[in-house]
């Protein structure tokens, strides 16, 4: 693994390079959760609580945020990508939304059943 996460007391919104002291601050209050890596296009996605953002590795010694931090309508439960400029994102409340590449929803579909949702993946 090229990149963690970095613990700051009760957060750890950081993205650090294992092999350095190189930090970057993602999140403002929420703690990364999740980092969801495109290797054909070279971006990540962050996600942690109801917030995300999407990062340019494409160069390791100079990672940069591409779209900064986004907070969702719900806490966010799984992301995937699911084409070069589409992301899923399952959420608590059992939805999904279709999201672009910067990260504006595109479309919203709620399950009739509004539950709370602890865990999920999208494959």
């Amino acid at each position: 693994a090229v990149v963690s996460t970095q613990s700051t007391g009760a957060q750890s919104s950081y993205l650090v390079r294992v092999d350095s002291s190189f930090s970057l601050k993602l999140f403002q209050y929420q703690a990364i959760h999740h980092l969801v890596c495109d290797m054909k296009q070279l971006f990540m996605l962050a996600c942690g609580g109801r917030s995300v953002s999407l990062v340019d590795i494409s160069c390791i010694d100079d990672l940069t945020v591409e779209v900064p931090e986004k907070r969702l309508h719900d806490w966010i439960i799984s992301v995937q990508w699911i084409s070069q400029e589409r992301i899923a994102v399952l959420f608590s409340y059992n939805s999904v939304s279709l999201l672009d590449g910067n990260l504006t929803a595109l479309q919203n579909i709620q399950c009739d059943s509004c539950c709370i949702i602890y865990g999920g993946c999208i494959s």
